[in-house]
């Protein structure tokens, strides 16, 4: 039986949670056995049998496949909420966590939410195939703002998601109406004047309550085991990412924290190991110094644009990367890629990361965890590195 040490704690791979739970539109589901390449949207479909979530580009650009998923953030004690592209997201990346579909919202049967019933009633939909993911993407910026959203917000998180029939028009309006400055917008007020009468009144207490398991949850260590051998860990310490890679050191191991890569380079069927990278405390770090900021490698792309969005102050470079950022795929993409995995890809296959671009332009230094690296050295880089963080220094005006 392998060991590690952790402080004073003796860990042992046969202590690891086998398998993982989570929760489809509130009910809880046991996964013990999954193929690490089995994604989310295969599974609500094939499995559950829940067939709104779209399957359209299966690559995260059309946002077709979005759902909703609520998770508990230790630091604002809270369970939050995200849109996402569940034609990337790793089923056996789930643990503690809650999928909302498009079903789990509302029905012909139960009654339909505010977000469906509006985009009906100003016919936001033609064909249909996009309107779940719109919903979808709709609901979750409600419930992420908990129902206070502005015209810019509606404008911003709808960015991932294609329309081929209506000209998005429709939608839009639909969607705009929820925003409280609708009214100040006199383009906006005149095209739901009418249709507005005839709109369902939102109350953001009557959503779907989380499960209260979410908030009890406990993040562990936990590995999945599929017939074929492949495995799939969820590291918590970087000690147990080196057991993980020195019992495994004859096959081929693959680090994720999004999976987004493989919307553009396809499935990765020569991997047989899956590591984890979305718990290790190392990568989710977050420090503000007088000189620079430092951000951990496991953030999503979207909170990276937060962090630098509540410290623009501090430098004039930070406010040109959240502009920039804005326009890096879509919302659905941003909330589970981290901002780190584009420079691998680039490092790796050449991909014209914008991120990359524009971290070199600030001039960021990438820390792993014994050497720091400035963005050519690690692109010039042949052998793989475990990136933990990056400092970005702050600018002066006009710099």
């Amino acid at each position: 039986v392998s060991t590690q040490s952790t402080g004073n704690i003796l860990i042992t791979m046969t202590d690891w949670q086998r398998g993982l739970q989570f929760f489809i539109n509130g009910k809880k589901r046991t996964l013990t056995s999954t193929n690490p390449r089995t994604t989310l949207l295969e599974y609500l479909r094939t499995t559950e049998n829940l067939t709104g979530t779209k399957l359209s580009c299966n690559q995260g650009g059309c946002g077709a496949c979005t759902v909703t998923l609520s998770s508990f953030d230790p630091q604002s004690k809270a369970v939050k909420h995200y849109a996402a592209n569940s034609c990337l997201v790793p089923v056996a990346s789930l643990d503690g966590i809650n999928v909302t579909t498009v079903e789990g919202i509302g029905s012909n049967k139960n009654g339909f939410h505010p977000v469906q019933q509006r985009i009906a009633v100003a016919n936001g939909t033609q064909c249909g195939f996009c309107t779940p993911g719109m919903v979808m993407s709709m609901y979750s910026l409600l419930k992420e703002k908990e129902g206070e959203v502005t015209l810019e917000d509606v404008k911003k998180r709808l960015d991932g998601n294609l329309c081929r029939c209506t000209g998005y028009r429709p939608i839009f309006s639909a969607c705009q109406s929820f925003a409280k400055d609708c009214k100040s917008c006199p383009e906006v007020a005149a095209e739901i004047e009418d249709i507005g009468k005839n709109f369902k009144s939102y109350d953001p207490k009557s959503d779907p309550v989380p499960p209260p398991e979410l908030s009890t949850h406990i993040v562990k260590p936990y590995l999945i085991e599929d017939r074929d051998g492949s495995r799939w860990y969820s590291p918590t310490t970087l000690e147990q990412i080196q057991q993980i890679q020195k019992e495994n050191s004859t096959k081929k191991i693959r680090f994720i924290v999004g999976n987004t890569a493989s919307g553009v380079y396809g499935v990765d069927h020569e991997s047989q190991v899956f590591i984890s990278l979305k718990s290790i405390p190392e990568l989710r770090s977050f420090v503000l110094t007088k000189e620079n900021i430092t951000i951990g490698a496991a953030f999503t792309i979207s909170e990276f644009q937060r962090f630098l969005d509540a410290n623009k102050s501090e430098s004039p470079s930070f406010e040109q990367l959240v502009h920039h950022i804005q326009k890096v795929s879509g919302y659905g993409i941003r909330n589970i890629g981290s901002w780190f995995g584009g420079l691998e890809l680039a490092r790796r296959y050449g991909f014209p990361s914008d991120l990359l671009t524009i971290l070199y332009g600030a001039g960021a230094i990438l820390n792993s965890v014994d050497k720091k690296y400035t963005i050519p050295e690690f692109l010039n880089s042949e052998t793989p590195i475990l990136i933990i963080s990056v400092t970005i220094p702050f600018s002066k005006k006009n710099e």
